[in-house]
């Protein structure tokens, strides 16, 4: 049994999201105080998904950017591209979550035709479902 199978956790961690990318909208940004003294910290709930991100300031500060606005209010019905990747901390690489704009097609994809074809009842809730979080 894999121990996040037996300990499941009600927050987004970077194994959840299998080694890809995944386009999600932002439902929710909600300030929670964390367990055993966390402190309160930016949590972010997903259209379509069933664990919520907890957000440091680093990804708060890159959603900002990315978005234009600093109050959290308006972030809700945007979209985001959130990725696996590794962070220094305290000396020791660690696996983490970041955020970033959904990423155009390079040049050369421009001229391939989609595979499978995308049906014109998918929106965008229905991108990143491959990932089931």
């Amino acid at each position: 049994m894999n121990l996040t199978d037996a300990f499941p956790s009600k927050y987004l961690k970077t194994e959840d999201l299998k080694g890809q990318d995944a386009t999600v909208v932002i439902e929710a940004i909600e300030q929670v105080t964390l367990p055993n003294g966390q402190g309160r910290k930016l949590m972010a709930t997903f259209r379509g998904k069933s664990k919520a991100w907890i957000v440091n300031k680093t990804n708060a500060n890159t959603i900002a950017k990315l978005l234009g606005s600093t109050d959290t209010d308006d972030w809700a019905g945007q979209e985001i591209t959130i990725y696996p990747t590794e962070t220094e901390f305290q000396g020791e690489m660690v696996d983490c979550i970041r955020v970033r704009r959904r990423k155009a097609p390079a040049a050369s994809e421009w001229q391939k035709p989609a595979s499978p074809p995308i049906r014109e009842t998918e929106s965008v809730e229905d991108l990143g479902e491959e990932i089931p979080f």
